[in-house]
């Protein structure tokens, strides 16, 4: 884009203010570059007995450190008719894509801690030469920069900064910087660059490609949902799965993107047209054919020739640059003004078209063209006064222009012949499928759908009688690779077992790990979250095992025959929920897929709080014990819990909290509360064992939330030996032959 993010620009004399159109208050910042004395530097040395060997090797590579760690903020504005944050939109996580129209809401009047976890990701102390802020605000807005070996321990150094120019961090080795700042103004930070010196790079882990025989032709994917448009970043990441399954297509298509759709008519900027180049050439590297789709039909004039010259200069000017893929959109116009789906719609889309395709050849003979109309689905074609006779005239499409469609429905649970059988009837050819099976922009400014589900419900016969399949993804670029492995193995077997397997066999050979740490535990975790958010456009996302175990749980004490086993089954996963978000924040995985899974773990680490003190909560009342605190504990977790718009298992959930909060024991249940022994032994230190003993009585212990590395257990203590430092939670569940339990812990091990 032109106006890009700090974080990608290497030049302070190249530094551009980005420049948003919603907030109105906001006034653009100079940078200008200032340092700090070279008596300060000494000074400061010199008082903290800091050596030239701390500052860190003057021969290490500068390099930008802020795609690479985790960042995290304490609080985010929530906008106006909001309860919760917009999170591609105003979260922390703005501030390292490349989309201009994105910014971290800061709070008003509300102390807030941004973290940039250097530690976390690279296991080591780096020597930090530059902070550089984007802030954008009508005042000056003062922040106190603060850096520590790793987060939440004690300070090594603190400063005062005002973002008005690069802040010299001296070269001083640490491991986290904090932001802090309170203020009673509005502001935004658009982009954060922090600069160190180190040789030890993060770069994702990707297994050479050998023998691709682009196998699908017209099969890949289609970036054309609504909602913030995926970054450049996610895109390039996105090529790479495609070559390694033979998938050729990727389609440019976000509709919120406005001169693909709204402002159609604006050419693109040198610089903008250079970014699609870009994009272009690292498409081909990966045996990726790179699409460019317009959709001009909302407000297209038929009459002339005026919109059809503007529409075939612009679209020339990609052939003319090397982009010989492209697309012409019509689909939901309907949407955004009154338009008649009717025959006579038809024959003007197939006219522009046809004729645009013509003009287009003269330049490049052998350009592609895709094309979807208005009527893209069976349902549509009896949505419309005349959605047949629209179709009608499609068919009089070039052969050579290829035609999307969704089969029977927008979204099929399904997809097989009788999903193509009309459009072939009538059109003559086959279609390529655009697949919404896992989009989930419908309605996403409200409650959120995260679809995780395996790819299945489409024939494997595909081939003979369609193009080819794309996919119309997640607006989560990250998440959608996860699910793109999905696809990918379902194309070589069409069989669902061989994808529950991805996580275990291909997850780490396509760049959602870097290169820094292995290890089963975060692949194992991953697959628990596609488990948890197991859904698709067409099926609620339902966590099965927690339903199956809630069912259990209720049915058993409605029953009166709840058993032991019932309970700690349902303490199981509680239990291993509540450990996930930790797991997922300390684990090698890719930061843009972190950031992702922010806000839905998030809500899964309250869901498991609030399950857990249900428990807790209903063993004290089988055994008569009134406990007013825990049910304000158990009420204060749902209520932070209902406060995240992603959700899964949302009425069973529900009613298994209302369940336990109502429930009258009417008989004798033979479960006793496991008692609690004790907590940590004091401090962690990587390397050096600590003890536990939860429990008094407990036959068998289980903990969640390290790997089996870190700890072992003796009877009933357990021993924690864990070899790296950082932040941790982990949740242990005990059992007897007479009763169960379960206690958690939040710790720091240096």
């Amino acid at each position: 884009m032109e106006n890009e993010k700090l974080s990608n620009i290497h030049s302070i004399s190249n530094q551009k203010n980005k420049i948003t159109t919603h907030l109105l208050f906001c006034t653009p910042i100079l940078f200008l570059v200032t340092f700090i004395s070279c008596d300060t530097r000494y000074d400061y040395l010199k008082n903290h007995n800091i050596t030239d060997a701390d500052t860190g090797n003057n021969e290490q590579d500068e390099i930008e450190l802020i795609n690479n760690i985790r960042i995290s903020a304490s609080a985010t504005a929530i906008r106006s008719g909001f309860e919760w944050v917009r999170e591609a939109e105003d979260s922390i996580f703005t501030i390292r894509d490349d989309i201009d129209s994105t910014c971290y809401k800061a709070p008003i009047n509300i102390e807030t801690e941004i973290l940039l976890d250097i530690y976390t990701t690279y296991r080591e102390q780096i020597s930090l030469s530059a902070l550089i802020m984007n802030v954008r605000s009508d005042k000056d807005i003062k922040f106190k920069i603060s850096l520590y070996d790793m987060c939440n321990v004690e300070r090594i150094f603190e400063t005062d900064y005002y973002a008005k120019e690069p802040l010299d961090l001296k070269d001083i080795k640490a491991g986290c910087v904090k932001i802090s700042f309170i203020s009673n103004n509005v502001f935004e930070i658009c982009s954060i660059s922090l600069k160190g010196k180190t040789n030890n790079t993060i770069t994702p882990v990707y297994e050479p490609v050998e023998n691709n025989n682009n196998l699908h032709r017209y099969s890949g994917v289609i970036e054309g949902f609504y909602g913030i448009p995926w970054s450049n970043s996610e895109r390039e990441k996105i090529f790479n799965i495609l070559n390694r399954y033979g998938l050729k297509m990727y389609v440019y298509a976000p509709k919120n993107e406005e001169k693909h759709r709204a402002l159609w008519r604006e050419r693109y900027t040198e610089s903008e047209l250079k970014n699609f180049v870009s994009l272009n050439e690292k498409a081909k590297k990966n045996n990726v054919d790179f699409y460019y789709a317009i959709s001009p039909f909302i407000d297209f004039d038929y009459e002339g020739d005026t919109d059809l010259n503007i529409l075939s200069e612009k679209l020339a000017g990609f052939v003319k640059s090397g982009i010989n893929h492209l697309g012409i959109f019509a689909d939901d116009i309907e949407l955004e003004k009154d338009i008649k789906v009717n025959s006579t719609l038809g024959k003007r889309h197939a006219d522009i078209v046809n004729r645009l395709y013509d003009n287009l050849q003269k330049i490049n003979p052998d350009i592609t063209l895709l094309f979807v109309g208005t009527v893209y689905s069976d349902e549509r074609i009896y949505a419309f006064e005349d959605g047949e006779g629209y179709l009608k005239e499609i068919s009089h499409l070039n052969d050579n222009i290829k035609i999307f469609w969704t089969g029977r429905q927008t979204s099929g649970a399904s997809i097989g012949y009788e999903d193509v059988e009309k459009f072939i009837l009538i059109i003559g050819k086959r279609p390529i499928i655009w697949d919404n099976y896992w989009a989930n922009d419908g309605g996403d400014g409200f409650l959120a759908n995260l679809y995780m589900s395996n790819y299945e419900g489409r024939s494997n016969d595909f081939q003979n009688y369609t193009d080819g399949i794309a996919i119309n993804p997640l607006i989560q670029g990250s998440l959608s690779r996860t699910n793109l492995i999905k696809f990918g193995e379902w194309l070589i077997s069409n069989n669902i077992e061989d994808q529950k397997k991805w996580a275990e066999e291909e997850f780490s050979k396509f760049g959602l790990l870097n290169n820094k740490r292995g290890g089963t535990l975060s692949i194992t975790y991953l697959r628990l979250v596609s488990d948890i958010f197991n859904g698709n456009a067409k099926k609620s996302i339902e966590y099965l095992d927690l339903n199956n175990a809630i069912d259990s749980v209720i049915n058993g004490l409605s029953r009166g025959d709840i058993s032991i086993t019932h309970i700690t089954d349902l303490l199981r996963i509680f239990a291993r929920m509540y450990s996930t978000d930790q797991i997922i924040y300390n684990s090698n995985i890719d930061p843009l897929l972190y950031d992702e899974l922010f806000f839905p773990l998030s809500k899964v680490k309250y869901d498991a709080l609030a399950g857990m003190y249900a428990i807790q909560y209903l063993l004290n009342k089988i055994n008569s014990v009134e406990d007013s605190a825990l049910l304000k504990k158990l009420n204060n977790a749902i209520d932070k819990a209902a406060k995240s718009r992603f959700g899964y298992s949302r009425k069973k959930l529900n009613d298994f909290f209302n369940f336990i909060k109502n429930f009258t024991p009417d008989r004798e249940y033979k479960i006793d509360i496991l008692p609690q022994k004790g907590g940590l032994s004091g401090k962690c230190t990587s390397g050096s064992p600590m003890e536990i003993q939860p429990f008094d009585g407990a036959d068998k212990i289980e903990l969640f939330g390290l790997s089996g590395d870190d700890y072992s257990i003796i009877g009933e203590k357990i021993i924690l030996k864990i070899n790296r430092p950082g932040n941790y939670s982990i949740s242990i569940l005990g059992k007897s032959s007479t009763g169960t339990n379960v206690v958690w812990f939040n710790f720091l091990c240096r």
